[in-house]
């Protein structure tokens, strides 16, 4: 995960963004591209409640002000998968770099809404499709959308009978052909490999790599025992500070589960402690460093 993100100067003086926007829907756009959340393809999940607790609204607002954008073609939301689509995230944020396009297009995959993901794929694999002048507006790819708001009644405002339905028809015509061989000349993918003395070896759940810069390799189940064990707010600190560490340091480790648990949560707590005693007044401490959890780190291993 990014520690910041860029906006554009032009975002102010957009005729779409200065004419049109008030000024609660531009606090919530600029949220949407800028909140914790956001990933490399642009396209993450965030729930309603998140949103308005977050950006400081109430559900009501939320709800109304979604729908807004939505209106005005900047973004799309779907409330079963909970997941918010920027448009035109693309123009502004990926490069035709490999290093970026390979997590890039794992990120893709992982989008769980499917007209979202054809949208991605379509941006990432295809050709571009003609967009609004202003650069702000939505591709016109066919992303017909329906945004449906709970009409349950509850405490907290989300009941609100609200249904916006805006379609969107483009002839347009995308061909992938993509074909998959795979040779099989034993029962070894099948039954395990052998060791020398007979023995079947059971295959090694693969690993997957998180963080920004996708440094960290971790099996899903070493992430789930680390999520268990420190929680999950406190496990995706830790995968960021160790992701920009090995991208900053070129820091090696035979197992990246090991050094998460052997320093890498101890030197975010250091870290969050060190900001809080700054914080504090009359506060004397000295900070140590990063050089020092890297000598912490090469211990370790």
């Amino acid at each position: 995960m990014a520690i910041y993100r860029s906006v554009q100067m032009s975002f102010w003086t957009d005729p779409k963004i200065s004419d049109t926007f008030s000024t609660d829907e531009k606090l919530l756009y600029l949220y949407l591209l800028t909140n914790p959340h956001t990933n490399l393809c642009g396209c993450y999940e965030v729930s309603m409640k998140q949103i308005a607790f977050e950006a400081g609204f109430t559900a009501q607002q939320t709800v109304k002000l979604m729908s807004s954008l939505m209106e005005k073609r900047v973004i799309n939301y779907d409330e079963n998968t909970r997941e918010v689509l920027l448009i035109n995230w693309s123009k502004y944020n990926w490069t035709e770099s490999e290093k970026f396009r390979k997590p890039l297009k794992a990120e893709i995959r992982k989008v769980r809404t499917e007209k979202f993901r054809t949208y991605l794929e379509h941006l990432a694999y295809g050709t571009d499709t003609d967009s609004d002048s202003n650069g702000y507006g939505m591709d016109t790819v066919p992303i017909p959308y329906r945004y449906p708001i709970d009409t349950d009644s509850d405490s907290n405002g989300y009941g609100m009978d609200t249904t916006v339905t805006v379609t969107d028809t483009v002839t347009d015509t995308v061909t992938d052909t993509v074909t998959d061989t795979v040779s099989v000349s034993n029962t070894d993918t099948v039954t395990g490999k052998k060791d020398k003395a007979g023995k079947v070896v059971k295959p090694k759940e693969p690993k997957e790599t998180f963080g920004e810069y996708r440094n960290v390799r971790l099996t899903q189940k070493e992430k789930e025992k680390l999520e268990q064990e420190f929680g999950v707010v406190k496990t995706d600190k830790a995968i960021r500070y160790l992701d920009e560490y090995i991208e900053e340091k070129h820091y090696k480790s035979a197992s990246h589960y090991l050094a998460l648990r052997r320093w890498v949560f101890n030197a975010v707590d250091e870290r969050d402690s060190r900001g809080r005693n700054r914080a504090a007044p009359g506060s004397t401490q000295e900070p140590r460093g990063v050089d020092a959890f890297f000598a912490v780190a090469e211990e370790a291993d």
